[in-house]
């Protein structure tokens, strides 16, 4: 978009936060930082959490009910899969900034040496060069709607027809954060950790036993592990169809209190439903930031037909 387009789409996102003075939860989400593949730089991010800082209180999700009363608008930062660029470049960020945030932690990634599938494939797709872009896009899709031993198969399956011996655990570029430096930013009273399943697998396509499982167990082993109270939980992948009301009720009765989506959207407070939070995506132009901070990308979704749908694997 060309400079005066998006100094006219800034112009419109401060005429509507006036217009619609709606109370609003705006939540932020993150993935990787740095070099990787699909990653944001640091200073993009750095940049953009300084205007998020700007305009919002920004608060932890285990503090939302203490600012039920609060008339501005409030933030929360999220971070999801637990990559250790989390701590290598998103926690000095955040100290610097003196803002809090949360990371969204897989358990089996975290703590039992597993690869997040989607970093096994694009291990694959950067190391052997036998897919096409087209190619690992779709793999993609076909990948993250299987069982967990299913997709175990497949990737498998594709290492041996390609000749690469994948390693058992992660590699430097796909490690994990350490539980180390876990209790580290406990400890800063910056950080909070929350519960994305044992398998980072998408809950709709499990039985309702193993999906009990998946949320009762992260929640039990996180807590234990690491001695904090895990009341948030970021759904995998995230988006319609990833989650349903049966998931919905699931989380609640789990103990959880907030869940994010990966529905992009500002959050109307008086509307809201703690366990549906949408969330906006860092890493986009400064003016469709801005916008989907004011509101305004939500109701051109809605109104205009923009479904502003995407591929999420966080």
């Amino acid at each position: 978009m060309g400079s005066a387009k998006a100094a006219l789409v800034k112009a419109f996102s401060a005429a509507y936060t006036i217009v619609d003075r709606r109370r609003r939860l705006n939540v932020v989400s993150l993935h990787r930082i740095g070099q990787q593949q699909g990653a944001r730089l640091p200073a993009q991010v750095r940049h953009q959490l300084t205007l998020l800082k700007e305009s919002h209180r920004i608060i932890l999700p285990s503090q939302l009910s203490q600012f039920e009363g609060y008339d501005g608008p409030l933030a929360m930062i999220t971070v999801d899969d637990g990559h250790a660029c989390t701590y290598e470049q998103l926690f000095p960020i955040c100290r610097d900034l003196d803002i809090p945030f949360i990371a969204y932690l897989p358990v089996d990634y975290l703590l039992h040496g597993q690869w997040l599938w989607f970093d096994q494939l694009e291990c694959l797709y950067r190391q052997t060069g036998s897919m096409t872009s087209e190619q690992y896009h779709s793999l993609q899709q076909q990948l993250k709607g299987l069982t967990p031993d299913l997709r175990a198969e497949k990737l498998a399956m594709l290492a041996s027809q390609w000749a690469f011996d994948l390693p058992a655990a992660p590699v430097a570029d796909y490690a994990p954060l350490g539980s180390d430096d876990i209790r580290e930013m406990l400890s800063s009273g910056l950080f909070e950790v929350g519960s994305h399943a044992v398998t980072h697998t998408i809950l709709t396509q499990l039985d309702e036993r193993s999906m009990v499982a998946e949320l009762k167990e992260a929640k039990m082993i996180l807590e234990s592990h690491f001695e904090t109270t895990v009341n948030s939980f970021c759904y995998p992948n995230g988006l319609s169809g990833d989650f349903n009301q049966p998931v919905i009720e699931n989380v609640r009765a789990c103990g959880y209190t907030t869940a994010m989506t990966s529905l992009e959207g500002s959050n109307i407070r008086a509307q809201m439903d703690p366990l549906q939070l949408c969330r906006i995506h860092i890493g986009l132009p400064d003016h469709a930031l801005l916008k989907e901070l004011s509101g305004l990308g939500r109701w051109q979704k809605v109104f205009c037909g923009d479904s502003g749908s995407q591929q999420v694997l966080g």
